[in-house]
């Protein structure tokens, strides 16, 4: 009986967290985690008060649309936890880059919004009100992103100095800095902590801006020189029924308008007919050509394809009540490449702008 139980406890195990990873097999995750570790870009801070900021990339430049989340390994496995030290280091990695991204974002944002700081309070809070001086609204609309951005940017060991109330113990991250969840993506904290008292938000928040500020200013200019960027950006699609008539299959791009994921709006600017055609607003499908002998082999695999664009991302500056960056992209090249993975490692084919099929 007891053999029986552990036999169809076996079979359920596998069937549930998957194939048991023994030392070999984790060896070959790890490896295959590197490969996609290294396609990162470090934009070192200008001092150890602030993060690292890590963005992925392709070729050696910045990346753009869908992410490799590092869960799923290059070979079309997954990560999963009985792969402790894999699934830890894909966690850790995720969770780096989603951070970075996020900073990226704020440090931008705080660059093209200089017009606005410059009528910044530095001694006191501006309080909003229904009616305002445009100069009043300014200081308040850049106190509260200054907030966003110091929080996302700044280095573990300082946080507590600023957004860590000792009374209450209450961070929300990891102030010593060895768990690396030390904060969450996207949290904003008050200054001086939770509950802190009107005194310790003002002496936090003019103490920063008395020891940090200026070199936040000099860092931002790192960002996207000449307000543009080449790039290479990363469509998801999924793989529908194969078209026997047309001997192939139909990639449907209807995300392609604003597929920026990192500015929530970033339209391609189409430079001829072809291109227009990606941008229409009812969407737009691609024929990706195939016999149906290797179709039929390519379907039993796959399931959804990357389609990289090499791109030339231009910021021109602040969106409507200054919420979002105003950004657009062209195109930088014809070739659509195609990739199996969000690794983008496993490449399947090309496809032509010019010459491609569409509907």
């Amino acid at each position: 009986m007891k053999k029986e139980f552990g036999m169809l406890f076996g079979f359920w195990a596998v069937i549930i967290l998957g194939p048991t990873a023994g030392h070999g097999q984790t060896d070959a995750i790890e490896t295959l985690q590197d490969r996609s570790y290294k396609a990162v870009k470090t934009y070192e801070p200008p001092s150890d008060k602030f993060i690292a900021i890590k963005m992925q990339t392709h070729q050696g430049l910045l990346r753009f649309g869908e992410i490799d989340n590092y869960f799923t390994l290059p070979d079309g496995s997954y990560v999963n936890h009985k792969s402790q030290t894999a699934f830890q280091k894909a966690d850790k990695k995720n969770w780096e880059i989603s951070m970075g991204k996020q900073a990226f974002y704020e440090l931008l944002r705080f660059k093209y919004m200089s017009d606005i700081y410059k009528d910044m309070d530095r001694a006191l809070f501006t309080k909003y009100a229904g009616s305002m001086y445009e100069k009043d609204k300014n200081s308040w609309l850049a106190q509260t992103n200054l907030l966003k951005l110091a929080n996302v940017v700044t280095h573990v060991k300082d946080m507590p100095r600023f957004f860590c109330n000792p009374k209450l113990n209450a961070c929300g991250y990891d102030p010593s800095g060895i768990k690396y969840f030390h904060r969450n993506v996207g949290n904003v904290s008050n200054w001086g902590g939770k509950n802190a008292s009107e005194f310790k938000q003002l002496g936090a928040f003019t103490t920063y801006v008395n020891e940090y500020y200026s070199e936040l200013q000099k860092w931002k200019d790192h960002f996207f020189v000449n307000d543009s960027e080449e790039g290479y950006l990363v469509v998801r699609v999924n793989l529908n029924a194969y078209d026997f008539e047309h001997k192939g299959y139909w990639l449907r791009l209807n995300a392609f308008i604003n597929n920026g994921k990192l500015f929530r709006y970033m339209g391609l600017q189409p430079s001829n007919s072809k291109e227009r055609k990606l941008v229409d607003a009812r969407g737009v499908q691609i024929l990706y050509p195939m016999s149906p002998e290797k179709a039929e082999v390519f379907s039993e695999n796959t399931r959804i394809l990357y389609l990289v664009f090499k791109i030339k991302v231009t910021i021109k500056g602040m969106g409507y009540n200054y919420e979002h960056l105003d950004a657009s992209y062209t195109l930088l090249s014809p070739t659509i490449a195609l990739y199996k993975d969000d690794s983008l490692t496993d490449k399947t084919g090309e496809l032509s702008i010019e010459t491609m099929t569409t509907k």
